[in-house]
């Protein structure tokens, strides 16, 4: 968390018309939302900021914080798919992807 606390401080160090801020990760997002509130930013009003998860905790936040949630039982369902194909032909040279997009979590930091 206090990656996030300390990025976002710094980023308004340089540059104080920032509107937004995508963390990396929740748990960053976390950070610049409790940097943002002892620097006296509101949000959203002065800042939006969001991370990229989904997890359950972003809900318990104020503002709860809007992200862009991992569909983990997707990327489950995929891989388990994959290694059942693996073992059934374990010669099988193919490289396989996947297009999982995140699901936004539109909440009030952002």
């Amino acid at each position: 968390m206090m990656g996030g606390a300390n990025a976002l401080e710094e980023l308004l160090l340089h540059d104080r018309s920032i509107d937004t801020v995508i963390a990396f990760n929740d748990v960053m997002a976390i950070g610049a939302i409790q940097r943002a509130h002892e620097l006296g930013i509101s949000l959203p009003g002065d800042l939006r900021i969001a991370g990229i998860d989904g997890l359950p905790v972003g809900a318990a936040l104020t503002p709860s914080l809007t992200t862009l949630a991992i569909d983990r039982p997707a990327i489950a369902r995929q891989t388990a798919k994959w290694l059942d194909e693996r073992l059934a032909s374990p010669n099988d040279p193919s490289t396989h992807y996947a297009l999982l997009p995140p699901i936004p979590v539109w909440r009030g930091s952002a």
